[in-house]
């Protein structure tokens, strides 16, 4: 799959883009003094970082934390480790509906 090219490959590359999104990539590109490649690269990477990064457990308010906080599957604060009571009753309340 493409030809090695000091230490990246280098493929045949094909994407369709909206005659504004084009523009916006030019002018940024001459605004940072930049390559198209290179600065797609960059937003790509920095999305990649960006969801691989989201922490897919559901959020609660923590009584103990006083904040919105990822909630593990025992009812448990992902902060504090303390037990979230309101949580579970929320739970076993939509569960019985």
């Amino acid at each position: 799959m493409g030809r090695p090219k000091t230490g990246n490959f280098t493929v045949g590359k094909s994407i369709t883009l909206n005659l504004s999104t084009a523009a916006f990539l030019q002018e940024q590109c001459i605004k940072n003094k930049i390559k198209l490649s290179p600065y797609i690269n960059n937003l790509v990477e920095q999305e990649r970082k960006r969801i691989e990064n989201i922490d897919p457990r559901p959020k609660d308010y923590c009584t103990a934390c006083s904040e919105m906080t990822p909630h593990n599957k025992d009812f448990t604060c992902g902060e504090c480790s303390k037990y979230n009571e309101g949580l579970k009753k929320r739970v076993e309340m939509y569960l019985t509906r």
